[in-house]
């Protein structure tokens, strides 16, 4: 199991954790996150998430120090108290990709959770808990006949998934005395719905990655040039500060009673409320909506991966026959029945 956030540090009080304990108390953690109504960016969730992580790097190291895996084994072999700590890299990608950080930081926090995504796979395929493709990486210039097969593979995934995950939510309700194989069954439905989720974060997070890398900083020179000692790379014309327009002079007012009052005064002078230049700026999209925190620090870049969920989302409840979808795409066809094309050009 890889290690690589090593700058989280860990308290005094994790230190004397013994593995089961940490485990314990890091899934507990990261429990308790997936049902918050915090906000990720909080002080509070980065807190929660950084010792999730901590506990997580330590009971990596008793895992490897402890020698509990072994890649010339089966999963049969595994011990039932042992099955649980395949999970820990599937933790650790979880709640690493849940970090907030500038943009040029968050290449490197993606990278990473690549890397614990394909590690916790690797790991499942050598139990062979796993005998799909791991993602290596993404392409948008896909046949046809592939994009169909692997819509068709992630509606089966989908059914499998939830179907694993109602069978956990009844043997993990409380007061349940669950005996060695029945705590067994468990783990292993909790590593194939980690499994499913693995695949489809990672998919994220590799077309996240190659967004990134198409996107270089304004003014960046690039090795190549360097290596070369050719000219560094010029700044277009409409980028130079001589060249950019002078934006028009705006008085900020809070409301439409003062917007009113000194327009009246001022009539020379362009005014408008702090609300209309909010709405306008994030029309214009430079501003994230209100109340959403930009995920990545570029509003370009936080519209790709919203589209892309969004997409997600639809095949999701089309799948599963979601009854407002369904009525919506009625209501469109009933209407497309009663207008016919051009009807409305008619006098």
């Amino acid at each position: 199991i890889l290690l690589l956030n090593r700058s989280v540090m860990v308290d005094h009080e994790s230190i004397k954790l013994n593995l089961p304990q940490s485990f314990d108390k890091a899934r507990q953690i990261w429990r308790n996150l997936q049902h918050s109504t915090e906000p990720t960016a909080s002080d509070s969730t980065q807190r929660k998430l950084k010792e999730a992580i901590a506990l997580l790097e330590s009971c990596t190291k008793m895992v490897s120090s402890l020698q509990i895996f072994s890649r010339n084994e089966d999963v049969s072999e595994v011990s039932t108290t042992s099955l649980k700590y395949l999970l820990i890299p599937a933790l650790l990608a979880d709640l690493t990709s849940s970090l907030t950080c500038d943009r040029s930081q968050r290449k490197t926090a993606v990278e990473k959770t690549i890397v614990y995504h394909k590690d916790f796979l690797s790991r499942c395929v050598d139990y062979s808990l796993f005998d799909g493709e791991i993602p290596d990486s993404h392409s948008a210039q896909t046949d046809l006949q592939k994009q169909v097969l692997d819509r068709n593979a992630k509606i089966e995934r989908y059914k499998v998934m939830k179907a694993n995950e109602e069978r956990i939510d009844i043997l993990s309700e409380p007061g349940i005395d669950l005996d060695e194989e029945t705590t067994r069954e468990l783990s292993l439905l909790q590593l194939k719905v980690a499994i499913d989720k693995s695949v489809e974060s990672l998919g994220f997070c590799l077309q996240e990655k190659e967004i990134l890398d198409n996107m270089p900083q304004i003014g960046e020179v690039t090795t190549s040039e360097r290596s070369s000692g050719g000219p560094p790379r010029v700044k277009p014309k409409s980028l130079e500060r001589q060249d950019l327009k002078k934006p028009a002079v705006l008085m900020l007012t809070r409301d439409q009673v003062q917007k009113t009052v000194m327009g009246a005064g001022y009539p020379s002078v362009p005014t408008m409320t702090i609300d209309e230049w909010y709405e306008s700026q994030i029309a214009a999209g430079a501003l994230p909506e209100r109340g959403i925190r930009s995920e990545t620090g570029d509003p370009d870049l936080d519209s790709r991966l919203e589209q892309q969920r969004n997409l997600v989302l639809e095949e999701e409840r089309e799948e599963r026959d979601d009854p407002e979808l369904l009525a919506k795409r009625r209501q469109w066809d009933d209407f497309k029945d009663e207008v016919r094309k051009g009807s409305g050009n008619k006098d």
